[in-house]
């Protein structure tokens, strides 16, 4: 790191406990990290750091300055698995994006990894490494280090092996000269390759029929479940958010929109719902592609016919596998509704009835049973709707008012307030958008739209979305801010004795 050494108290408590007070980002650059960062970061550590006086007993009980070196502890060593413990082994390593073949499109793709795992298969290696593969900002492709993701549960498209996309013509357009100037530099350019890459691609989606694919695709994106769609959503907006201007990160998105599950966000995944199943297709492109590449370096082999040539070890890889996606991912149940569909008919707030009704592709349901229920449920709602004034039929089909989630959870909030007013004896006070919000927490109230918390102040109550960590601060003053359909708490600490 360049520059003056900061020598004020904050920076020398700072160094006593290991907090950096400048870091180098992605791009080069030297960060420096604010003091209420700093400050928040000891306070995390239980530090005290708010004032003048906090710091100054705060060093004079601090550790001596540790020398600029990592140490490991005693005892401790690096993760080795239980196949290199029983024998020696050699591979090869590669960064995938360096990768250079006479077919790729100017950077390494799933498809040159296959062809590297079958010549080092070849001459007997035991494994390939490769960079994190992780997804990056594809709308913002010179954000190009695989160390600093957007997700690390997903995969960065940009290694998808377009010449192996199933039923991918050629564009009109294409130039081979495009594609061998791409080749020839000696980096990637990493924004002439999305650019082609994403235009040939887009290009491709909606031709995207095949009967088996489809299928495919569509199990993919179900067991994908919500985590997946928010990938694919944020993708989606981050792309939306450069056209406008915009970073490709939420961090300069406006306020509405920086909140996954806001009101703004919500309205947005409804307007642009084929952008975001193509980022779901992007997906499964490079996962299946990925898979492809795992079989031809020998995990398992497919025969033409559909039977398969499992290794002898598979069990025991799959066991392997089996465990670390449990203790990753262990199952879970989602909470669709906290009423029944009978208490959903007439709810003023917003229900998963009403997600069904506007959802382009709603949840598939059983002819029988629990799906015959829903079935008559959702239709009783849609003939409450329409006699609600939200929802008119036209033309034989009927038509929802625009954002008629969100107006369903003003409406069911409002509700809420004026009864909950009468019971306090106060007045309500909505929470605007990025106000820091501070009183005493008395209670959680679920509604059909969520779960809210409500926060008493001297004159007034307010309500805001509920966090599990609020019931352990019940009865006591919190602080926090509202973002949109979300917010943030900081609980206050408890201050030990200084001894001077």
């Amino acid at each position: 790191m360049t520059g003056p050494r900061d020598t004020s108290a904050l920076a020398r408590l700072a160094s006593a406990y290991g907090v950096q007070r400048s870091y180098l980002s992605d791009r080069g650059r030297i960060r420096r990290v604010s003091d209420a960062v700093v400050r928040e970061v000891l306070e995390a550590m239980g530090v005290a750091a708010r004032t003048k006086a906090d710091i100054e007993r705060a060093l004079a009980q601090a550790p001596s300055p540790q020398p600029d070196r990592m140490v490991a502890p005693a005892g401790l060593k690096c993760f080795l698995p239980g196949w290199l413990e029983r024998d020696r082994a050699w591979g090869i390593t590669c960064q995938l994006y360096g990768l250079r073949s006479a077919r790729n499109h100017g950077i390494g793709d799933f498809e040159d990894l296959a062809r590297l795992a079958e010549i080092a298969a070849q001459d007997g290696a035991d494994f390939v490494g490769v960079n994190p593969l992780h997804a990056l900002f594809s709308a913002d492709p010179d954000r190009c280090s695989p160390f600093s993701p957007s997700s690390r549960r997903f995969l960065n498209p940009l290694y998808i092996a377009i010449d192996r996309v199933p039923g991918l013509s050629t564009p009109p357009d294409f130039r081979p000269e495009v594609v061998s100037s791409l080749r020839a530099g000696q980096s990637v350019d990493y924004r002439a390759v999305a650019d082609f890459k994403f235009r040939v691609l887009r290009r491709a989606w909606p031709n995207f029929k095949n009967e088996k694919s489809v299928s495919d695709f569509n199990a993919f994106v179900r067991e994908g479940s919500e985590m997946l769609w928010a990938h694919a959503c944020f993708e989606a907006l981050s792309h939306h958010m450069v056209d406008q201007g915009k970073g490709a990160g939420w961090h300069r998105w406006p306020g509405p929109f920086q909140a996954a599950d806001s009101a703004a966000v919500t309205a947005f995944a409804q307007d642009h719902e084929a952008d975001i199943r193509f980022h779901l297709w992007l997906q499964w492109i490079a996962d299946t592609q990925l898979a492809e590449a795992m079989r031809r370096a020998g995990f398992a082999e497919r025969f033409a016919y559909g039977s398969w040539a499992i290794p002898e070890d598979f069990l025991d890889k799959a066991r392997a596998y089996e465990e670390r996606n449990r203790m990753r991912q262990p199952a879970r149940l989602v909470l669709m509704s906290s009423l029944g569909l009978d208490q959903m008919g007439e709810s003023e707030g917003a229900t998963w009835l009403d997600r069904q009704l506007v959802a382009e592709r709603p949840e598939p349901l059983r002819a029988g049973g629990f799906g015959r229920d829903a079935e008559d449920a959702i239709e009783r709602r849609r003939r409450w709707l329409l006699t609600q004034g939200l929802a008119k039929e036209r033309d034989g089909r009927t038509v929802y008012q625009r954002n008629l989630l969100t107006e369903l959870r003003r409406r069911e909030l409002s509700g809420a307030a004026d009864r909950l007013s009468k019971e306090l004896g106060k007045p309500f006070a909505a929470p605007l958008d990025g106000e820091r919000i501070e009183g005493i927490y008395r209670r959680p109230l679920r509604l059909a739209s969520g779960k809210f918390a409500v926060i008493e102040k001297s004159k007034e109550f307010t309500l805001v979305p509920w966090r599990v960590a609020l019931e352990r601060q019940r009865g006591k003053i919190v602080s926090g801010i509202v973002r949109g359909p979300s917010a943030s708490f900081d609980f206050a600490k408890k201050r030990g004795i200084g001894i001077g």
